[in-house]
């Protein structure tokens, strides 16, 4: 198994002995990996993270510059995809640039998954902004125009790509497969033909009438519809293409298909626990499965053998599953959902809330944590889209990170699908508040409603 990690190597990995090997060196991160007639292809970032640590002196990981100079470092970047000759060893020889003069914007929205199919190498590549549709004069969309005149394949932003290798790891043409995407990592081909991704969506998509994340079952020619809010936010004349899933309030990394259905890693995030976690949709419904619960980082590939998956995380751990061992996960999320359902029950029943609005809140309070529990009852559709600002006013401000000092505040803002979930016809949120000791609490909904608790 070839492994690529951020120091730019490419290793090789022995799964019956668990030995590992370094086989090429060099890179700058390699992203995606895929091996077709002898050759190993890879999408690499490129330059960017030399520009910004010689512009800076040093490098803010990963690779993230400030807006001032993303200008001209981003138009002088340039990711590549490559390609080596695999030997009887694993060696890795024969270098060639297969396609250069990408857009390298940090280290993950560049060229990233590569999936093949037998004749054509196809590669997902992420685009730089993070917003709706263009605004004139940002930055970012400066060096977009800039690196186009100056021959940059800035036509490839935002798509799954395909070119068909020859003999010598070389193509002669790179053409769009589909477009209307903002970053997708992972990809991976189904059985039926069709390549499955998760498209990150805007930050701000869900609070906007987006989604945050979208499991995409991708076609020729299909546009899925970034730059809009969602794809519920574009015109009908657009023609998106519906994501076949949706995951709100959440990160996704990879997506897996087999016979059995599109695994998705993401990271699910819900009142008590936090993790990532794999899923399974199965191809009829799209109706997702708990596959493994809470691995110890980001899920970067997955990969199968002999009936086995390979979660590879960006710890650098590698966890071995067995994907038809779904009975214990879902009793195992059935009674954690059950004793939160319990704990809230006991907080809404036995208090009366500190802010009676839109939203009640509620203060948990325990030896261990302090929490804010926003509830609803009943919730509609944009009782799940809610963003929320919580600013906390400290006794000592020394006890702010030194960030937030100059302020005076802390900052706890947050969208309701990163921190709650709906239970019923209720909605609910827990926000852990810090431990230091606080004078007011101010939250709320923007204009909507807002209010000061006193923990004084």
């Amino acid at each position: 198994m070839y492994l690529a990690d951020f120091k730019g190597r490419i290793r090789l990995l022995d799964v019956e002995t668990g030995e590992v090997e370094t086989v090429l060196e060099g890179l700058t991160i390699p992203q995606g990996l895929t091996a077709l007639n002898g050759r190993l292809y890879l999408s690499d970032m490129g330059n960017v993270c030399e520009l910004i640590e010689a512009e800076q002196e040093m490098t803010r990981w990963p690779c993230v510059t400030a807006d001032h100079l993303q200008h001209d470092l981003l138009s002088r970047s340039s990711a590549q995809i490559l390609s080596y000759r695999i030997g009887e060893d694993g060696a890795l020889t024969d270098r060639q640039v297969v396609v250069d003069k990408l857009l390298s914007y940090a280290y993950d929205h560049s060229p990233n998954g590569l999936v093949n199919d037998g004749e054509y190498v196809y590669v997902s590549i992420g685009h730089p902004y993070g917003g709706g549709p263009r605004l004139d004069g940002g930055h970012i969309m400066q060096a977009v125009d800039q690196l186009a005149a100056n021959g940059g394949r800035t036509e490839l932003m935002g798509t799954i790509a395909r070119f068909r290798p020859n003999d010598a790891g070389l193509t002669d043409a790179v053409e769009v497969y589909a477009t209307g995407f903002r970053n997708i990592y992972g990809i991976s081909i189904g059985p039926d033909g069709v390549i499955y991704g998760a498209d990150n969506d805007t930050e701000d998509g869900l609070a906007k009438g987006g989604q945050l994340e979208e499991v995409n079952a991708i076609v020729e020619g299909g546009f899925y519809g970034f730059p809009y809010y969602g794809t519920n936010q574009a015109p009908p004349e657009a023609q998106v293409i519906e994501p076949v899933a949706v995951l709100q309030g959440t990160i996704s990394t990879v997506a897996y298909a087999n016979e059995q259905g599109v695994y998705v890693a993401h990271l699910a995030i819900s009142a008590d626990e936090t993790g990532f976690v794999i899923d399974r949709f199965d191809y009829e419904t799209f109706t997702p499965t708990r596959i493994f619960n809470y691995t110890p980082s980001h899920v970067t590939a997955i990969l199968e053998r002999d009936g086995l998956l390979y979660l590879v995380t960006f710890s650098g751990q590698i966890q071995i599953i067995n994907p038809e061992h779904t009975d214990i996960l879902d009793s195992e999320r059935r009674a954690r959902q059950e004793i939160f359902t319990a704990r809230m029950d006991k907080i809404i029943g036995g208090q009366e809330p500190v802010i009676s609005s839109n939203y009640a809140v509620y203060i948990e309070e325990s030896d261990a944590e302090r929490n804010l529990i926003y509830v609803q009852n009943p919730c509609q559709q944009e009782d799940l889209e809610s963003r929320f600002f919580v600013h906390i006013d400290p006794v000592d401000r020394n006890d702010l990170p030194e960030f937030r000092q100059e302020h005076g505040f802390d900052n706890l803002d947050f969208i309701f699908g990163n921190y709650g979930q709906r239970i019923g016809d209720r909605c609910i949120a827990v926000r852990q508040l810090p431990e230091y000791d606080i004078i007011t609490v101010r939250t709320g909904r923007g204009e909507r409603w807002q209010g000061v608790i006193s923990l004084e």
